[in-house]
């Protein structure tokens, strides 16, 4: 996936609900399409917005706005790449609210397998009691199983093509806003570019600065 610069957002993992088309359900003067969330795939994502909300106890929820690195324009369309979108009052239009992000892949596709059980659970739930329950069980475990796989796929494919995007490590950052010019730890001058200092690698692009060194001269 070709870098956009222009995309300041930290890059996390996250888990990405996938919807299909499930059913039908009434609306307001005729039949409309149902859609449901038939599988969960873990997914890179742009942090928008971080949410903290805080309880009486003084224990706190965070929830996060992201978008997704890839994701369907329509329902029925197959995965591209995505990125923010925003209306004239600046909010992103396109956001999905996680409440958990993570720094791997495999953290966040273990995460996956809980929510997808729960899907095949609540899908049981409805099955009728009858002659007929044990096939319609295998017809409803066959089904989710292919979903899954064929989300898995997909899972894998979007993972592969976003290899270069690096995950945004925290406090890699040290943003002095006082400084006008600053320089690294290995006194290369910082600018539009957040770089770790640890590995030199490109991690959430925001306007950085370092310590001004006192032969510095300042540049625009």
């Amino acid at each position: 996936m070709e870098k956009d610069f222009k995309l300041n957002y930290p890059i996390k993992y996250a888990i990405m609900p996938v919807e299909e088309h499930t059913g039908w359900a009434y609306g307001i003067h005729e039949l409309v399409r149902d859609y449901s969330v038939v599988a969960y795939i873990a997914m890179k994502c742009r942090i928008v917005k971080e949410v903290k909300k805080y309880f009486q106890d003084g224990s706190f929820k965070t929830t996060y706005e992201v978008v997704f690195l890839y994701d369907r324009k329509t329902l029925n369309s197959c995965f591209e790449p995505n990125k923010p979108h925003f209306n004239f009052d600046g909010d992103c239009t396109d956001t999905v609210v996680v409440d958990a992000i993570f720094d791997d892949f495999a953290t966040a596709k273990d995460a996956c397998i809980p929510k997808n059980k729960k899907i095949l659970s609540t899908a049981m739930m409805g099955l009728s009691l009858g002659e007929d329950l044990e096939r319609e069980y295998r017809e409803l475990l066959d089904h989710h199983d292919k979903t899954l796989a064929k989300y898995g796929a997909i899972e894998s494919s979007v993972e592969e093509a976003t290899k270069d995007e690096i995950i945004s490590k925290d406090e890699t950052c040290q943003i002095d806003q006082s400084e006008e010019v600053g320089v690294d730890e290995s006194g290369k001058e910082q600018g539009s570019d957040c770089i770790s200092w640890e590995n030199h690698e490109p991690v959430g692009r925001q306007f950085v600065l370092g310590p001004k060194k006192a032969n510095d001269v300042s540049h625009n």
